[in-house]
């Protein structure tokens, strides 16, 4: 219950910036909202977030890393895990949502895994956009097709209205 919402304030009292977006809390939304600075160890130039040692990470980080990940609300931690990767999906620029990956244990990932991990995540959001975009089309064809029987039914009962 306490990770069913990534809004800060959370689903009731969500909290919005200035253009009407809702702000996301922790650093799933920074993925979310492709605010990753790679000059960090522990995002990727692509995007990705990812630690092997959750503890370390929280605990003795630089100033400026700690000011970056003060808007964590720890709960992967808290709940155990040690290694985290968040690998955003995106679809030519945009960012459709993560894949997260959690594990108690420490150094279960790779800058070559988390690369990998990135990659299948990609094709993931291919899929899933193509899959919206059918979805869309069918919706758009039977909405076509509605109205052609509906317009059928109006000149059935026209011509049986009037002379034959």
């Amino acid at each position: 219950m306490k990770e069913n919402s990534l809004c800060a304030g959370g689903d009731e009292e969500a909290l919005y910036s200035n253009d009407g977006d809702p702000l996301l809390a922790c650093v799933c939304g920074m993925v979310l909202k492709g605010h990753c600075e790679p000059r960090f160890p522990f995002f990727t130039e692509d995007g990705c977030f990812w630690t092997n040692c959750t503890t370390k990470l929280l605990g003795s980080s630089s100033k400026e890393e700690q000011q970056l990940l003060g808007r964590t609300r720890g709960m992967c931690h808290m709940s155990g895990y040690e290694s985290v990767a968040l690998v955003p999906t995106n679809v030519n620029g945009k960012i459709l949502g993560l894949i997260q990956l959690n594990d108690p244990r420490v150094g279960m990932f790779t800058l070559e895994k988390i690369s990998q991990y990135k990659a299948i995540a990609d094709k993931v959001a291919i899929i899933v956009q193509d899959a919206t975009n059918i979805s869309e089309a069918i919706s758009g064809i039977r909405e076509m097709i509605t109205g052609f029987e509906a317009g059928v039914g109006e000149e059935r009962s026209a011509h049986s209205d009037g002379d034959v």
